[in-house]
């Protein structure tokens, strides 16, 4: 029998893949509440695959945040040996997501982020549908939201999409109330259907605070039982449960690059070839030059007269919308490159009230070891690193998430860095996260550090490569 994907699954993920076909074939609907780093979606291409094989699939939609559509096509990329045909965000135009490039043989994907999707959603009702699968599930928790409503409408109510499937690594923010909405989207034979009302008169109670305030809560033994209802629906695996997972799993969040930001790498690149391209890139001005196009893609550019020009923050906006589902209590470190973008860094983590200490060349020497504070209490709860600061006499095992938000051509601070989250004392898999521009020098940086070089002659090779596809 050919094989679905090229990838071969780890145990739990095999697992979970079984359980969770096995019941939509006979239900209709499943979540997979997985950790982050446990391999959410490549369960999600196996099952997808094999519902394609058995003649029950053609058209897929995927809905989630805008950071992880990306990650979708890059999987697919990587994973899928099946035939597919991906269609992103882009080819919904003016509201209407009918003009799809289609499969033949394979599977077709639409991915869409949630505010495309809960503006146009009475359209994607209109497409033959065959398997939704909404992604970062837990952000339709909220049975009010329109994005909420849109998914159910779309995927569950009237039964117009034969299998559903969500994904989430954290189902639950504030109690089990959570699970209302997203196993409503599931399937609405899932804790009491559709109805809202049957579901609160049962299991929770109001409690008032004088004339005007009010909170509804759980009745006694509720939790127990909505657990019990919720069980045959969903599976549900935290990452320190396995013993085979491996010791770090990277992932890559790729954007593009807009406006202002990506005229001006398109006219430093070309330059930067013309004047560069018969040089090695040790060279002290290439390095300046190579230096300006990682700049750019961090939204700014650093002038002759010490000054810096703002860009588009393409790449903190993705950052931002991938903190959104980072749950508020779990440890982060992130690394940066350039003490611009960690202060941006900064400014967005008071704007989301998540406390933090920061360790580059300005720190002050009675400030060095702040990285105690952040690994031995429960504030900080996020280390913003410049690499080569950063990564070199301190253990962040504390957290099990690193974000490379931009990197160093030095492999050996690079691998430094890796090795203060993965190192002795760290008991949970550990999830490297790299935001990376499409078609810039952040995937040639990328692309060298996987490979362990130690020069930046590989990543001139690279932007010269492209640059002469791209004037071909």
């Amino acid at each position: 029998m050919t094989r679905l994907l090229k990838t071969d699954l780890y145990r739990y993920q095999r697992k979970a893949t079984r359980t969770a076909t096995k019941w939509m074939l006979d239900n209709g609907g499943f979540a997979l509440w997985m950790e982050q780093g446990t391999g959410k979606t490549l369960c999600a291409l196996k099952i997808a695959g094999v519902l394609w094989r058995r003649g029950l699939v053609r058209l897929v939609l995927i809905v989630g945040p805008l950071n992880v559509i990306g990650s979708w096509e890059r999987q697919l990329r990587t994973h899928a040996a099946f035939k597919y045909v991906f269609n992103g965000p882009e080819s919904v135009v003016e509201g209407s997501p009918t003009d799809l490039e289609y499969s033949d043989t394979g599977i077709t994907f639409l991915a869409v982020n949630y505010e495309i999707f809960r503006l146009y959603w009475k359209a994607f009702r209109k497409l033959p549908i065959d398997f939704m699968i909404v992604d970062e599930g837990h952000r339709i928790k909220d049975r009010n939201s329109k994005q909420s409503k849109a998914c159910w409408r779309v995927g569950s109510f009237q039964a117009l999409v034969d299998y559903r499937l969500e994904l989430t690594g954290t189902p639950i923010g504030k109690d089990e109330i959570d699970l209302w909405a997203q196993l409503r989207f599931v399937s609405e034979k899932a804790l009491l259907g559709h109805r809202w009302r049957s579901f609160k008169r049962k299991y929770l109670r109001v409690i008032k605070f004088g004339p005007f305030n009010s909170k509804v809560v759980l009745r006694k033994g509720a939790k127990q039982e909505i657990e019990r209802l919720a069980a045959p629906w969903v599976y549900r695996m935290k990452a320190r449960d396995y013993l085979d997972l491996p010791p770090v799993t990277d992932e890559v969040i790729p954007f593009s690059l807009t406006g202002e930001a990506r005229r001006a790498y398109e006219k430093l690149e070309t330059e930067f070839v013309y004047k560069f391209g018969d040089l090695r890139s040790t060279t002290p001005l290439a390095i300046t030059k190579m230096l300006r196009l990682r700049q750019v893609t961090g939204g700014f550019v650093g002038l002759d007269d010490k000054s810096t020009l703002q860009l588009n923050q393409d790449k903190l906006a993705m950052f931002a919308d991938w903190m959104h589902d980072y749950p508020r209590w779990e440890k982060l470190v992130v690394f940066a490159y350039f003490t611009e973008e960690i202060d941006m860094i900064a400014a967005l983590m008071r704007k989301m009230k998540r406390s933090y200490v920061i360790r580059d060349g300005r720190t002050p020497r009675k400030n060095l070891n702040d990285w105690m504070k952040f690994q031995d209490n429960k504030n900080p709860t996020t280390y913003i690193a410049q690499i080569a600061a950063g990564g070199i006499g301190t253990d962040l095992f504390a957290s099990r998430v690193g974000v490379f938000y931009s990197n160093t051509l030095s492999w050996i601070d690079y691998d430094q860095a890796r090795k203060r989250l993965d190192r002795n004392g760290q008991r949970r898999n550990v999830l490297m996260m790299h935001f990376i521009a499409k078609n810039t020098i952040d995937e040639d940086t990328y692309s060298s550090l996987d490979g362990k070089a130690n020069t930046a002659d590989r990543v001139l090779t690279a932007i010269q490569n492209r640059r002469r596809r791209d004037d071909a």
